[in-house]
């Protein structure tokens, strides 16, 4: 074996696989007592956290076992793999974790990255490595589009409820060593939504290389070293979704504590229509599937339109890429205006105390003389007017001013990103020629050619 044919499930990788692991177990149990507080408290909107939980997983869990039972179909397993999927005790095992599928996946991601590392470590063929690496990158790609059924339709609800008890708190002036609790989680979820996404993100890109490795005439391991983010690339890839994310439910976090809280159902439901007719129609149109598989693609449109949302990743073709792109974000400003113009909203200075019983409780008159008594002789005016400006800090801590700052850095994480940081020579890198890399000027043709993004080949053959 050649030093071309080490692809390698690295200990790297292992170690990140069960960080991966232990982050759902964590917020798993963290979601299960924020319920239990919820109700314990009789607060507001409690049903909709026990959907928020219990919705995704049982989606999660019907899509999982989708996925195993075509994945049993296949005319291409192996005899071990035909074995392993005949056996009783290995359906049992995915339906007694048909609530929490992604623990077997996680099982399944964990022994096809060993069984790589052991092949390659027996010195086998360069063409077994890759079929091997391939299959533990499909796993770990399917993991992550697993979760996706957690993370934005159980953890990004929740994230803008917690925005939403948040913002009144502050509003009632509860005292901010009461909120670190909340805001820890806060940053936790937006931590690990963001995580995933770049790690799906990562593992595509890689996918993609080994299947196009032809058009740049490297060899395969030389091909996913060129789909390869990063660290500065991972780092960037996970603030950028982490201030998206924040971003939006932070927006509609903003629009259900207005005076029109309906505005929510509208807002939401055109923005997840326009999403997913955005991608359903930047597809490739020159033929059309079987009605199974029309129905699928049709069903990937709209959980694309309910992930983006809270978020955006490339999904069409590369040269459409700055237009979505920008379209996405000019989207989400219409959103950011909306909540930042509806009543309500900002930081209202603290209230005077009115007088008791006519007897004096503030010396800010304008201009009378305290009597005996202790009435004012001339009226006073200070009442109705306040006396202090409104200073820098509370407009800092306004919600209204927040989302600005987070749209914003969204739109310049993601230009930095593509610009500096992104591994694969993206179109968009091609409007900054001052920024581009050596080889950018060889293979713009050839990239120029691909149909479809990397993200789009594993969301189209498994939603």
């Amino acid at each position: 074996m050649t030093h071309e044919s080490r692809f390698q499930f690295s200990r790297f990788d292992e170690l990140m696989l069960l960080k991966f692991l232990i982050t759902y177990l964590l917020d798993i149990a963290l979601t299960i007592n924020t319920i239990i507080n919820v109700y314990k408290n009789d607060a507001h909107l409690k049903e909709l956290y026990l959907c928020c939980f219990i919705i995704p997983n049982i989606l999660a869990g019907i899509k999982s076992l989708h996925w195993y039972w075509i994945h049993y179909r296949r005319d291409d397993l192996t005899e071990e793999e035909t074995e392993k999927e005949e056996k009783t005790r290995t359906w049992v095992f995915r339906l007694l974790f048909f609530f929490f599928s992604p623990i077997p996946r996680f099982i399944d991601v964990y022994r096809l990255g060993l069984q790589e590392r052991y092949k390659v470590q027996g010195r086998c063929s360069q063409e077994e490595a890759r079929a091997a690496y391939k299959e533990y990158l499909e796993a770990a790609t399917t993991l992550c589009l697993l979760r996706f059924f957690e993370v934005f339709l159980m953890d990004a609800p929740m994230l803008t409820l917690k925005f939403h008890v948040l913002i009144k708190d502050v509003r009632t002036q509860i005292n901010f060593s009461d909120q670190i609790y909340a805001v820890i989680l806060i940053v936790y979820k937006l931590y690990k939504v963001s995580d995933i996404m770049m790690s799906y993100t990562t593992k595509t890109k890689k996918w993609w290389h080994m299947e196009n490795e032809a058009e740049y005439e490297l060899s395969p391991i030389e091909s996913v070293k060129r789909g390869t983010i990063d660290l500065p690339g991972k780092l960037c890839l996970i603030a950028l979704h982490c201030s998206q994310i924040a971003c939006k439910c932070l927006c509609y976090a903003m629009v259900t504590s207005a005076y029109l809280p309906w505005l929510i159902y509208p807002l939401v439901g055109l923005r997840w229509t326009a999403n997913s007719c955005i991608y359903f129609f930047n597809r490739n149109f020159r033929r059309f599937g079987s009605p199974g598989e029309e129905i699928s693609r049709t069903l990937t449109a709209v959980v694309i339109g309910g992930i983006e949302l809270f978020t955006h990743f490339t999904t069409s073709a590369e040269k459409r890429q700055l237009g979505n792109t920008i379209l996405f974000h000019v989207l989400d400003g219409f959103e950011v205006l909306i909540a930042f113009f509806l009543p309500y909203f900002g930081t209202a200075p603290p209230a005077i105390p009115a007088p008791v019983n006519g007897t004096l409780t503030t010396t800010a008159t304008s201009g009378g003389i305290p009597s005996v008594t202790g009435t004012s002789v001339t009226p006073t005016t200070a009442l109705s007017t306040p006396m202090w400006p409104i200073s820098v800090t509370e407009h800092l801590t306004d919600p209204k001013y927040i989302l600005v700052a987070l749209w914003i850095s969204a739109m310049m994480i993601r230009a930095f990103y593509y610009v500096i940081l992104h591994p694969s020579l993206p179109s968009l890198s091609e409007y900054f020629p001052f920024c581009s890399r050596k080889a950018r000027a060889g293979v713009r043709g050839q990239a120029e050619e691909r149909v479809q993004a990397e993200e789009e080949i594993a969301l189209d053959e498994r939603v």
